[in-house]
This record gives structure tokens, sequence and C-alpha cells, in this order.
């Protein structure tokens, strides 16, 4: 019975202004502590592209100038920040991530106010922790995702923020409001989606066409800033053309690679892993969606919660790829689902049992999801180093070898020499600080069954080749190139014509059905002496 008072009269305390500040502040501290094991995890090839980029702005290099991407280059900015602020390294993105985490679990503590009183407004802001810590989501690797919720919480925020207030919004906290939103477009496009959403609940915020018709214009005016600016830097520097063709062409034709009957077993498989690691929160989240269906008309709350939740829902699921990390544009409005459904939950038990009781139910329940939560992914938090997740997480991929391949490769070439990666390993330029010979990242436009890839392979090779790289990489797989053999020809002709083998890093992977991409081996070649370049080598 003792400890029964005493978790009574914790929760009495927590309902006071101290107490939920302590309770937000213990949410932040323990999230530190959670992530902070993951700050020196090396890189995987989403974070390698974006820090690559962000090393070739801090060279003086404008978007598009160093680097070709489906992605606006927010990220890359935020990157850049972080490597001015704390230096050129993995730590320096990754306690940058956790700094934009912690403002965005703050974000999502004042945001929820908006809807709760403030003791569920913290159970938002730990559900989001929970999401933003999780295996499931990737939550170690600083993936676009996570500045695209700081934003869009930051935006939202000032849109409501007075809400229930008479007077109408002020233009400025309005226009300001779109300029979060134009951010979070410019980490990661699928974020328009929220703008979107902003326009559709100050229609319903406000009263009158002349105040709607304001908002609407003040929302969108401040969006289009960052994206203004972006246009404008590319065309200054002579490069729209190969930004409309990445993020306008190629994007459309990317989004069709993934047929219906593909998609759903990409969305099966994703969220079995986000079911496995956070299910009980899930069955929360479940609940409090059917309380925001019942209530979609007779309250203006609920309303504003459910698009919330559709335009989450909407950015994680464009293309149809759903891939783990992008679960997490999804999440602020999920937590404000479990927000509801515990809301609804505590209101069933209140009536049948005496305060006392109803505390000690509710903490019972805490625990369950508590346990289930780190019971599931004990490893993960507690006993696996940086190498063992990266293996577990992306099995066969190899990221924890790159750091040292880099360093190879920086003691056997100059700084002003270029080198080639062929195999989708960004972060290898990133670490080794030389310059990629062609502004390609990647090889996957040149293997996916897109409209593209004929043109598309021949600039690849026509880059490498002018680059004149001193240093060529090649990521060996089972596939080996096998989706387009015309470049697969063009490369050993180009291997056999100019460089030598010189270093190979052999991997004895686990064989897994359909894991044609795991790595082989890291072959480096060096150019032939007396051979400085080479001629064109027909297609």
């Amino acid at each position: 019975m003792k400890i029964l008072e005493r978790i009574y009269t914790f929760f009495r305390t927590i309902q006071r202004p101290t107490g939920r500040t302590l309770v937000l502040l213990v949410i932040l501290v323990v999230f530190i502590g959670l992530r902070w094991k993951f700050l020196q995890v090396p890189f995987e090839r989403d974070e390698g592209e974006y820090a690559y980029i962000a090393q070739r702005m801090l060279s003086g290099e404008y978007p598009f100038q160093s680097a070709y991407s489906l992605k606006l280059p927010g990220t890359a900015m935020m990157n850049a920040l972080f490597f001015i602020a704390f230096g050129q390294s993995v730590f320096a993105v990754h306690f940058g991530l956790l700094l934009v985490d912690l403002g965005a679990l703050i974000a999502m503590y004042f945001f929820a106010q908006r809807f709760f009183d403030k003791s569920y407004a913290l159970v938002t802001s730990a559900v989001l922790a929970a999401f933003l810590l999780s295996r499931s989501t990737l939550g170690f690797a600083a993936h676009n995702e996570h500045f695209v919720i700081l934003f869009v919480l930051l935006g939202a925020l000032l849109l409501l923020r007075h809400s229930t207030d008479a007077s109408p919004p002020r233009s400025m906290r309005l226009l300001l409001a779109g300029l979060c939103f134009g951010l979070a477009v410019l980490m990661k496009q699928h974020a328009y989606w929220f703008i979107l959403w902003a326009i559709i609940a100050s229609y319903f915020l406000l009263t009158g066409w002349k105040q709607r018709v304001k908002s609407a214009a003040l929302i969108s005016i401040g969006a289009s800033i960052p994206l203004a600016g972006f246009a404008l830097s590319v065309i200054h520097v002579g490069e729209n053309s190969a930004a409309y063709f990445w993020l306008v062409d190629y994007a459309r034709s990317y989004l069709h690679i993934l047929k219906w009957r593909e998609a759903i077993v990409v969305l099966i498989v994703s969220s079995r892993v986000i079911l496995l690691d956070t299910f009980f929160i899930l069955c929360i989240a479940v609940i409090g969606l059917a309380v925001l269906v019942r209530k979609f008309r007779s309250n203006l709350q609920a309303r504003i919660v459910l698009l919330f939740g559709v335009a989450g829902f909407c950015s994680f699921a464009q293309g149809f790829y759903f891939r783990d990390h992008y679960f997490i544009m999804f999440a602020p409005a999920v937590c404000l689902m479990v927000a509801y459904g515990a809301q609804y939950v505590v209101s069933l038990i209140r009536p049948r049992h005496t305060p006392r009781v109803s505390v000690a139910l509710v903490v019972i329940g805490a625990s369950i999801i508590l346990a289930q939560y780190f019971t599931v992914q004990h490893g993960y938090f507690f006993s696996w180093d940086g190498r063992t997740l990266l293996h577990q997480v992306y099995r066969n991929q190899q990221f924890d070898v790159y750091p040292q391949v880099a360093a190879y490769i920086a003691e056997n070439t100059r700084v002003s020499d270029a080198v080639a990666v062929i195999g989708s390993e960004p972060q290898t330029y990133f670490y080794s600080r030389r310059r990629a010979a062609t502004k390609y990242l990647y090889l996957y436009p040149l293997l996916e069954p897109q409209a593209f890839r004929g043109r598309m392979t021949q600039e690849f090779t026509r880059e490498v080749e002018a680059g004149n790289p001193t240093l060529l990489l090649v990521v060996r797989t089972p596939s080996q190139f096998s989706e387009n053999p015309i470049f697969a020809s063009w490369l050993e002709q180009y291997i056999n014509s100019s460089f030598t083998l010189d270093k190979q890093y052999v991997f004895s992977s686990i064989n897994e059905p359909g894991d044609s991409g795991r790595v082989l081996s890291i072959d480096l070649y060096k150019r032939t002496p007396n051979v400085p370049g080479s001629k064109r080598l027909s297609l």
C-alpha cells in the first residue's frame, strides 16, 4: 500500500507545472542517454550522401554542382551547419541530429497542448522519443525525416498558437509557419503534404473567406521562400536543367518503378518490424484513431488531428516505398493518436475504480508497454556496439569498413586527386575528403528499370572518364551489375584499359535468399602508370 500511495503522490505532483517540467526533462535526459552510444556509428549511404554534399558546400560549391540527387539540399545544408559548429566528422552529424531530435520532442510537447492538458502532452513527447530511438525506424541514423518533423512541428505550433483566441492569427506568425513548412520540404519533398494540411487547418480555424484566403496566401508565400532560394542558387550556377531533370523528370519516373503488388509486400515487411518494436504503443494509437474518426464531424480539434495524420501518412507512403525511416514523418500524428487512445482508456477506468487503483492500473499498463519496447530491443539499446548494430540492421552492406577503406584512399592519393566509387557508397568520398570523379553518387539509376537508364548510363560513364580518377573503387555484389549489361561491359573495359588492382577487401557474407545486394568484396584499382587518361570507350 505504501508503494501505491507513493505512486499516487507522484501522479499528483506531475499535475503541477514544476512536476511536468521535471518529467519532460527526464524524457530528454533518458533520450540523450540512450542515443549517446550511437553518436560514433559509421554512416550508412544516405548519411554519406548528405555529408559529402555538405563537405562540398563548405568548399564553395552549390547544390548540383558537386553531386546529383533526388533530394532537395536541406539535409545537406543542416549537415554543413553541424560541420561548422562541431567539425567534419560522424560525431558532428549525429550530435547535431541529437539536438534536432531534442528540439522535436520539445516542440511535440507544446504542439500537443493545443489538444490535451499538459499531462497527455508529455505522453506524446515520450512516445515520439520511443519512435525516434527505435531500431525499426533506424532512429540512430541522420535521415532527413528527423529534420522534416522538427520544422513541421514548429510550423504547426506557430499555426495553432492562440488558435482558441477570438482574434485572427497575426500575419507574421502565419508567414513564419509557412517558412517552417517550406524548410520541411527543403529537407524532403514528401513534406509538401503538411503545407496542404496547414492551409486546410487554417480554413477550419478561421471564419470568413477574407481571413481564410489571406491565411492560405501567407502560408504559401512563407513556404515558397526557401524553395525559391534553392531555385535561384541552381540558376545562378547554371545547374537548373540538371536540377529539373533529377527533381522532376527522374523523380517522376522513380515513383513509378514500384508496382502495387511489390508496394504491398514492402509495406508488410516494414510494418512487421515497427509492430514488433512498438506493438502496444500502436495498439493504443489504433484506439485513438477510432476516437478521432468518431469525433471527426462534431469536434474541430479531432478534425485537425485526423487531417494531420492523413498528411503524415501520405508523406510516409509517397511512392509506396514504405522504407523504415519514412515512418518518422507519420510519427507525430501517431503520437497524438496515442494520447487520444490513452485519454479514452483512462476515461473508462476512472469511473469504475478509486483514484489510487486507477493510478495503479495506469502504471501497470505503462510498465507493460515499456517492458515490451525494451525487451525486444534489449541488444540494440544495451549490448550492441557500432559494428554489431550495422551488421544486425543492414546485414551484409559492410558500412563499418568504409572508414578504413577511405583512410587507405587518403593515404594513397593527393588532395587534388579525383576518385570514382562504383557502388553507391558516397560516404567514401566524405571519409577520404576526395572529390568524386562523377556527380553520380549512386549506381541505382543505372540499374533500375526506369525510362532514363540509357541516358544516365551514358552520362555516368562519360563523367567518370572525363573526371580521370586516380583510384577506382568497385563494390562487388552477386548481381554484379547484371541489370545493366552495357554498363557492366563498359566497366570491365575501363578497368582493363587504365587500372590495376591495388587492394581488395573480401567478405564472407551470409548468403541470404534474395540478397543480391550483399557485398562480396571492395576492390581498389589504381591508375596504371603512364596512362594519364583513357579515350572514350564505346557503349
